[in-house]
């Protein structure tokens, strides 16, 4: 998922809320092979407005594999194309914290980000997966990487009447980047789809 910490730090960005008094309407922002990404605002802390990011697509691979997927460590920089470290620490079959760092370009830093999954319990029909960025005695602080905070969202997995999964992911977060909305946009787009496509490639093979 290349540059998908602008995603979270960059895309997701934080702005006054004086214009902004309740949340806004998804936007389709682009879809590409058969997955979409939308956005809208949110109301945030301290009078502020959050961007966040929604992206639907559907695949033929269950519920129980794509959460599989989430917390193996072995295949996490598969589908994080960026990604110079994958690292989970499995607390119980619904509770899980990943660890991932980005390589990021000159002359920005890397980033990198903690957080804490959970799983929870569904029915027939669907099931969600919760995360949020927390703090980690195992994933300390390094001062040469950006740490992501404030960040949370989930998946969504739903079995539709032709026997697929779809899904939707969202994600929000109350920190604010430095990066240049011009420069991280056409970035985030892009390889938040191109992520999402190659997770769907694996489930399914």
């Amino acid at each position: 998922m290349k540059f998908l910490l602008f995603t979270i730090a960059g895309l997701l960005a934080v702005k006054n809320n004086s214009s902004i008094q309740e949340e806004t309407t998804y936007v389709l922002v682009k879809t590409k092979n058969n997955i979409a990404l939308y956005e809208h605002w949110i109301s945030g802390a301290f009078n502020t407005s959050i961007r966040e990011l929604k992206v639907e697509f559907a695949t033929s691979a269950g519920h129980e594999k794509i959460i599989a997927l989430l917390k193996n460590a072995s295949r996490g920089k598969d589908w994080n194309k960026n990604a110079v470290a994958f690292n989970t620490i499995v607390q119980s079959d619904n509770s899980w914290i990943t660890y991932i760092r980005y390589r990021i370009p000159w002359p920005f830093d890397d980033q990198d980000v903690c957080m804490q999954y959970h799983v929870i319990p569904g029915n027939k029909t669907a099931h969600e997966v919760h995360f949020q960025s927390v703090t980690s005695e195992h994933f300390p602080v390094n001062k040469n990487v950006t740490r992501v905070a404030g960040a949370k969202g989930k998946w969504v997995f739903k079995k539709s009447s032709d026997g697929k999964t779809e899904i939707v992911y969202t994600i929000a977060t109350e920190k604010s980047s430095q990066v240049p909305r011009w420069v991280s946009d056409p970035l985030v787009h892009n390889n938040l789809l191109d992520a999402m496509d190659a997770l769907r490639k694996i489930v399914e093979d």
